[in-house]
């Protein structure tokens, strides 16, 4: 059996599932050099995961909860207002177990990717015009327009 949290270049042990010895002896070790495949969704660092998440500009900018891929089951994560591209959130103890210490696990880290909705009805894009265009008149010295 490969152990949880083992990592590329772990050798791993199998006792008595070697060759058989000379003059039929008990069979010897077979010893495994582990090679961890890169997975679609997460990027191994460590015991620590890392994954980019979509977040809607919506949610980025009024807040709200999405829901994120984990290794046991989905999780709930709260994007809080004001949130811009790339940042980064930190869910402790999701991430892949301690080889050596099964009762520790390493972090999850996910990346915010804003995405754009697909579809927008004139209305919504009457709404986010009128927006940019009473922020453009608003702006403060040293702000980016929009």
């Amino acid at each position: 059996m490969i152990p949880p949290g083992v990592r590329t270049g772990t050798r791993v042990r199998l006792s008595g599932r070697g060759e058989s010895g000379k003059n039929n002896g008990a069979a010897g070790d077979l010893y495994l050099i582990i090679k961890v495949l890169p997975n679609e969704l997460f990027e191994r660092d460590g015991d620590d995961l890392h994954l980019d998440t979509a977040v809607d500009i919506f949610t980025a900018i009024a807040g709200g909860e999405i829901r994120i891929p984990a290794l046991e089951r989905p999780l709930t994560l709260t994007i809080p207002p004001r949130t811009n591209a790339n940042q980064t959130f930190r869910i402790r103890g999701k991430g892949m177990p301690n080889l050596h210490d099964l009762n520790k696990r390493g972090d999850m880290f996910a990346r915010v990717k804003l995405v754009l909705p697909n579809a927008l009805t004139d209305q919504e894009i009457d709404s986010i015009t009128a927006l940019a265009s009473a922020r453009q008149k608003q702006a403060v010295p040293g702000e980016v327009k929009l």
